[in-house]
């Protein structure tokens, strides 16, 4: 990181001598510079491609946020994450989620974590995981997902939706999307999986949720 500072100093320097910007314009430039010399270390393997970043203190701030004032220069910090830690967060967001909107404590008990396509178990994600995907998997979970509550004019629940969004937003270098994917089996499970409708069209349950996987690189 050190190469980066030393990028930002000399170019700040030379647009202070010069008077020509405003200091919210020299913010812009010192994180447009940042930005850049930091996703070339990531696509040099120097850092991690994952990441949580923080530009003066808010988690998820656009670098070009940075402010700089005379004595006070703005801090533009990456923290590495991984895709076990963004798998473990939006684990419990769902959880959190589904227990504020469901009087059913078993549809919030019922989040899962598949990697590479088998159920895992949520407090030993292999480091080694291409990819994640959280799921609900109660057979209502779809129904939950893409209806309305209890009540008119009460909001669809779209809890994988908000979940992919919020995770996506803490874990800049990860590929976070929401997703209706098929099941293969899970333990301790009340429920059979796959779950096959009963209704037409038939067939097997399509489960929502939110997928994690690195950038192709």
């Amino acid at each position: 990181m050190a190469q980066l500072g030393d990028a930002l100093r000399k170019q700040i320097v030379r647009v202070k001598l010069d008077g020509a910007l405003s200091p919210k314009q020299l913010g812009v430039l010192a994180g447009t510079i940042a930005k850049t010399r930091h996703a070339a270390l990531v696509a040099d393997g120097k850092l991690p491609e994952a990441n949580i970043r923080f530009v003066d203190g808010a988690q998820g701030a656009a670098e070009t946020t940075v402010k700089i004032a005379a004595g006070k220069p703005g801090i533009i910090l990456y923290k590495g994450s991984s895709l076990a830690q963004a798998a473990a967060y939006a684990l419990e967001a769902a959880r959190q989620a589904s227990q504020r909107n469901s009087k059913s404590g078993t549809y919030a008990a019922s989040w899962r974590i598949f990697v590479n396509g088998q159920e895992a178990d949520e407090a030993h994600v292999p480091p080694n995981a291409q990819e994640a995907i959280v799921v609900n998997i109660t057979p209502y979970a779809r129904r939950l997902e893409q209806g309305t509550g209890r009540g008119a004019g009460r909001a669809p629940y779209l809890i994988t939706e908000i979940v992919a969004r919020a995770t996506k937003s803490r874990f800049s270098g990860l590929v976070v999307l929401r997703k209706f994917v098929s099941l293969s089996g899970a333990s301790s499970n009340r429920f059979p999986v796959p779950y096959h409708l009963k209704r037409p069209p038939g067939g097997e349950m399509l489960y929502p949720s939110v997928v994690i996987s690195l950038r192709a690189s």
